[in-house]
């Protein structure tokens, strides 16, 4: 797949580097995996969800920029302008390991986990069960998000069709594990917020697990700047 990659890539960057409104739609598809992605999930989650979650959605945003890291570090895969001279990227300026792709990465973990808690909310608040007439339209405009986002990363030549796969299986299954298995861990830990002291605050098995894995994340991208 990744030998499949680079002769997709080299043909996109060829025939279509010029079509500057092709360029412009998947350098905004791009995005919503990006910075402004990050800034529009958080808005989202704050103006129309309850506190809870978006808090979860909060720490989430948290957690993939660390775990998506860390794993670039651990699989050390190059990206494709790093193995092929003949494709040039103006506009990526991360000179990091590809595997997974951190757009694609956030996308999958932050969206459909969002949308989950959004109708959890509102159920909730409405006392209702909002039905799947409802429900598929929503992630069915959520896959075609992703599957557009992950496609970018490629025509921008950033990354490999394995590296984008990566981030979207890695992505989606960190959020079924933090939706299902930690949902109820979260909200009782947001509920209890204001009856914790400074110490119970700051030490605490969230805090704990956070710091692990921030401490192995940054042991893991020194050694790789030592050897890139």
């Amino acid at each position: 797949m990744y030998a499949l990659s680079l002769t997709h890539i080299k043909y996109f960057r060829t025939n279509f580097a010029n079509y500057k409104l092709l360029e412009l739609f998947f350098s905004i598809m791009s995005q919503f995996g990006d910075k402004f992605g990050v800034f529009l999930w958080s808005l989202l989650s704050f103006q129309f969800n309850n506190g809870a979650h978006a808090f979860i959605t909060a720490t989430q945003i948290c957690i993939f920029v660390l775990v998506s890291q860390t794993m670039k570090s651990i699989l050390r895969e190059p990206r494709p302008l790093f193995v092929d001279s003949d494709i040039n990227v103006a506009d990526c300026k991360h000179m990091e390991f590809g595997n997974p792709s951190s757009h694609t990465y956030g996308a999958s973990f932050t969206v459909p986990s969002l949308v989950w808690l959004l109708i959890q909310h509102y159920s909730a608040r409405y006392k209702t069960q909002i039905g799947w007439n409802i429900k598929l339209p929503l992630y069915t405009v959520i896959v075609l998000l992703l599957l557009l986002l992950g496609f970018s990363r490629v025509f921008k030549g950033v990354h490999t069709y394995n590296q984008v796969l990566s981030g979207f299986v890695q992505g989606v299954l960190l959020g079924l594990i933090q939706i299902f298995v930690f949902y109820e861990d979260y909200f009782k830990f947001y509920v209890s917020i204001r009856h914790r002291s400074i110490f119970r605050l700051l030490f605490n098995r969230f805090m704990l697990v956070y710091c692990i894995l921030f401490s192995l994340g940054i042991m893991q991208h020194f050694d790789t700047q030592k050897n890139f």
